[in-house]
């Protein structure tokens, strides 16, 4: 049953992948960025930094360390939804709400294993950041 579990999470994030050239970028105009979007990206990287170091710090207390990917995971895309603005990328919340249910599906799956728990989130937000990436340089 395991073997089985095992070999969902690589098939949907072929599936994701493969579903790539559907996805497109809501933004239809020219990107305008803030004049203070390096400060913006700067405090959120920061930001972000913290929140994972503080999380690897609390997970190991815990003798948590296997859900570490599915936690960062839900921190890189909790992250990524203010960069939307900061770099007038509408896209960016979406990859941030798929980050996070990547992580979030990564727990859920834990109860399988934990291998399966870091395989989930993992793929999940390869698969995001895949699309994420084509959606960008295929509108320019």
């Amino acid at each position: 049953m395991n073997a089985a579990r095992t070999a969902h999470g690589p098939a949907v994030s072929v599936a994701l992948i493969a579903s790539v050239r559907g996805v497109a970028s809501s933004r239809e105009r020219d990107r305008e960025l803030p004049k203070d979007w390096g400060r913006r990206y700067g405090l959120w990287i920061g930001f972000e930094v913290v929140l994972i170091v503080a999380a690897i710090q609390v997970l190991r207390a815990l003798d948590l360390v296997d859900f570490l990917p599915c936690t960062i995971a839900t921190i890189v895309g909790v992250h990524f939804i203010p960069l939307a603005k900061a770099f007038d990328e509408p896209m960016y919340r979406w990859t941030g709400y798929a980050m996070i249910a990547a992580g979030a599906a990564g727990v859920v799956a834990g109860a399988g294993g934990v291998v399966l728990a870091g395989a989930v989130a993992g793929f999940g937000c390869a698969a995001t950041l895949w699309a994420t990436g084509a959606a960008v340089l295929k509108r320019g």
